[in-house]
């Protein structure tokens, strides 16, 4: 079974001038930046972050396979006469 596996954070610099590089930090994309001041919260964080996104990989799995059936069922009752082909 497929599933989503996210585990790179970036450990802070603690030589740094700025706040925001003295800390864990968690890039999920988007300009998502997700800033934890100790590791087990990152830990935990991504555990949690895994777990939602593989409850939503799978949904939407669901939905597009319900879909395609869906769309294979009724493909026989629509008009392909008037379609003009565009290649």
């Amino acid at each position: 079974m497929k599933k989503i596996t996210l585990k790179n954070f970036l450990i802070p610099d603690k030589e740094s001038i700025f706040t925001k590089s003295k800390m864990y930090r968690v890039y999920l994309g988007n300009s998502c930046m997700y800033y934890f001041t100790a590791e087990f919260k990152v830990k935990q964080f991504l555990q949690e972050t895994n777990a939602m996104l593989n409850d939503t990989l799978h949904i939407v799995n669901e939905l597009y396979s319900l879909t395609f059936k869906e769309f294979r069922e009724v493909w026989l009752y629509t008009d392909h006469k008037n379609r003009k082909n565009h290649i």
